[in-house]
C-alpha cells in the first residue's frame, strides 16, 4: 500500500510539481474517520433531553487509514441544539501520531436548546493532519490535510407531563360551601426527569383563589413515572343570599422551559339545603333576667331535602341555657339541642330554647347563635351552618316583674295618688 502511494505520489510530482501535491494527495485517497459520540461513557451512558444544561458527551474517533498522520489535531464546535458550557469552547485534541485503526477519545460538558426534538442531530467535527511521503530528488515531505467528519448526537431523551387524574375537597361540594379546594395528580410518562416545572391553577367564576399565590405551585424536578398531587385552595362566591348549584371550571397550565400543557377540570358543587330565619318571639329580655323562653321558625331555603337536623343552642357570653339549680346538668346539656329527621325543601320548623340574660350588660341587640348540623343527600355528608337570631336586650324597669293583680293594685294606688293631686291643686287656686 505505502509503495503504491509513493509511485502515486511521483507521478503527481512530476505532474503537478511540489506546489499541488498536498491538493491533488486529498483527492486521491483522503484519510478515513469514524466517530462515535455517547452521553455520558460508554461504561455509564445518559440520556439527553430538551432543556438539559452541563451533559457530559464523549466522542469516539475511530482512524480507518490509510497510512499513518503525524501532528493531529481533532476539534469539535457544536451547532445546534448543542452548545458548550459557559468557560469551555470548542473542544480540542492533539495527537502526535495516528496509525490506521487506532482509537482516541475525548469529552466535555454541553447545554442542549429547550427548543430541540426527539431526533438525531448532525455535528461535525473537524481534522487537520500531517501525512509523510516519498518525494524523488526531495526525500520525505510532510504534506498537509484536513477533513470534516459529520456524526449525529442523539435527542432522544423527552417528558411528557399528563394529569393522572384529579379531586376536589371534600369529594363532592355542595352549595353554601365558601370555600374548597382541588387536588390535582401529575405523573411524567417519559423517559427524564421534567426540571423547572410551574403550574397554575386558574379559577373561572364564581370560584376564585384563597389568595393571590394559592394557585401557584413550583416543582424543581419531576422524575419520570413518579406522580406527585397538588392541592389548590379556592374560595365559592354565590350570586344571591341563597347558595345555588354550580357549574365551573379550572384551567391548570403547567409549564416547563420547552412546553406548556392546559388541563380543564370541572368542578360542579351540587344544590344542599340551606337555613334561614322566618320568624322568632321571646319574652322580654333584661340584664340578669332568667328562665325566659326563646322560640324560633327556621325554613330549608336551599334547593335539596335535610336529614338528621340537629338545631345546637351555642354557648356565648351574653345568653346561656337556663338550667335549675335541681336539675341533672346532663338534662340541662341535652335541651340545648333539638333534632328533626328530615326538612324537606321550603319547610318551616321550630325550636325553642330557655335561656338566662348575662347581667350587667348595657341593653343593646344581642345575637344568639344557632348551630345547625345535618346530614346532606345523597353522599350523607355532614354539613353545618350558623345563623343568629337578634334578642333586643332591654333596661330593667320599676313594673319588670309585677305580674296579675299585684301590678293592678299598684295601677290602682298611682292612679288614686293622680287624682289627689289634681283635687289638691284645684283647691289652691
Amino acid at each position: 500500500m505505502k509503495n503504491a502511494l509513493a509511485l502515486l505520489f511521483i507521478c503527481i510530482v512530476s505532474f503537478f510539481g511540489v506546489a499541488g501535491i498536498t491538493a491533488s494527495f486529498a483527492q486521491a485517497q483522503p484519510p478515513e474517520f469514524v466517530v462515535y459520540s455517547v452521553w455520558g461513557t460508554q461504561q455509564s451512558p445518559i440520556i439527553a433531553y430538551p432543556g438539559a444544561d452541563g451533559l457530559p458527551l464523549t466522542l469516539q474517533v475511530t482512524y480507518i487509514g490509510p497510512v499513518t498522520l503525524y501532528d493531529v489535531n481533532i476539534s469539535y464546535a457544536p451547532s445546534f441544539p448543542i452548545s458548550s458550557i459557559d468557560g469551555q469552547g470548542n473542544l480540542s485534541l492533539f495527537v502526535p501520531e495516528l496509525s490506521p485503526g487506532q482509537e482516541v477519545s475525548f469529552a466535555g460538558f454541553f447545554n442542549v436548546n429547550a427548543h430541540s426534538k426527539d431526533m438525531a442531530y448532525n455535528q461535525t467535527l473537524t481534522v487537520s493532519y500531517k501525512v509523510l511521503v516519498q518525494v524523488p530528488q526531495l526525500g520525505e515531505e510532510l504534506l498537509s490535510g484536513k477533513e470534516n467528519v459529520s456524526f449525529k448526537v442523539p435527542i432522544i431523551g423527552n417528558y411528557s407531563i399528563k394529569l393522572a387524574g384529579y379531586r376536589t375537597l371534600p369529594l363532592t361540594l355542595y352549595s353554601g360551601m365558601y370555600a374548597g379546594g382541588v387536588t390535582v395528580f401529575l405523573t411524567n410518562d417519559g423517559n427524564v426527569a421534567a426540571k423547572d416545572v410551574n403550574i397554575t391553577a386558574n379559577f373561572k367564576d364564581p370560584l376564585w383563589p384563597l389568595n393571590p399565590s394559592s394557585n401557584k405551585a413550583f416543582l424543581s424536578y419531576l422524575p419520570p413515572g413518579d406522580v406527585v398531587n397538588i392541592t389548590f385552595p379556592f374560595g365559592i362566591t354565590y350570586g344571591s343570599n341563597v347558595p345555588s348549584a354550580i357549574n365551573s371550571t379550572v384551567i391548570l397550565n403547567v409549564k416547563t422551559l420547552a412546553s406548556s400543557y392546559n388541563f380543564t377540570l370541572p368542578i360542579e358543587v351540587k344544590p344542599a339545603a340551606y337555613f334561614q330565619i322566618s320568624g322568632y318571639n321571646y319574652a322580654k329580655m333584661t340584664p340578669g333576667a332568667s328562665d325566659e323562653y326563646v322560640n324560633v321558625n327556621i325554613t330549608n331555603v336551599g334547593g335539596s331535602n335535610a336529614k338528621f337536623v340537629t338545631v345546637t343552642l351555642m354557648y356565648n357570653p351574653i345568653f346561656t341555657p337556663y338550667s335549675p339549680s335541681s336539675e341533672n346538668p346532663i338534662i340541662g346539656a341535652y335541651s340545648i339541642n333539638e333534632t328533626f329527621y328530615n326538612i324537606q325543601s321550603n319547610k318551616t320548623f321550630t325550636v325553642s330554647y330557655v335561656v338566662s340574660v348575662a347581667s350587667g350588660i348595657k341593653p343593646s341587640t344581642y345575637y344568639l347563635p344557632l348551630l345547625i348540623s345535618w346530614k346532606q343527600p345523597p353522599t350523607m355528608q355532614t354539613m353545618y351552618q350558623i345563623i343568629d337570631v337578634p334578642i333586643n336586650v332591654s333596661s330593667y324597669s320599676l313594673f319588670d316583674g309585677l305580674q296579675g293583680d299585684i301590678l293592678y293594685m299598684v295601677a290602682g294606688i298611682v292612679i288614686v295618688i293622680l287624682v289627689i293631686m289634681a283635687v289638691y291643686g284645684l283647691r289652691r287656686k
